[in-house]
């Protein structure tokens, strides 16, 4: 769950589509993605492999896999793209200030293990 103000807009991140931006200073430090229950939904990989190839290919666009389960958030976090030099940990929390109209993103390697099991390209 986002807890900043946020725009969806088109990312300037090459063939990433659209992209989550900071509509505020966000302050080092603050917490702008909150993971808690409710605010997205959860498969077992088990339950991944019976669904069929267009929902798989949804949750892997929009979700990720950590220590055999898919979460797919519900609200604007599907949005946050990936960067080698994120301005969000892992947890959500802004690594440094980020200014309005900064696209939010996360390094899609420390939260989804399954960048390792199927590296795309453009990682």
């Amino acid at each position: 769950m986002i807890v900043v103000k946020t725009k969806i807009d088109l990312s300037k991140i090459p063939n990433a589509g659209n992209g989550l931006f900071a509509n505020q200073p966000i302050p080092v430090g603050m917490p702008v993605a909150i993971k808690q229950s409710g605010t997205y939904d959860s498969y077992t990989q088990k339950e991944f492999e019976c669904f069929d190839e267009k929902f798989k290919n949804f949750i892997q666009d929009f979700g990720c896999l950590k220590s055999g389960v898919w979460r797919v958030d519900k609200g604007r976090d599907k949005f946050i793209n990936h960067s080698r030099s994120p301005n969000l940990t892992f947890d959500g929390v802004a690594r440094r200030n980020i200014a309005p109209g900064e696209e939010l993103t996360y390094d899609y390697r420390e939260i989804d293990d399954n960048m390792f099991l199927n590296p795309p390209d453009w990682l």
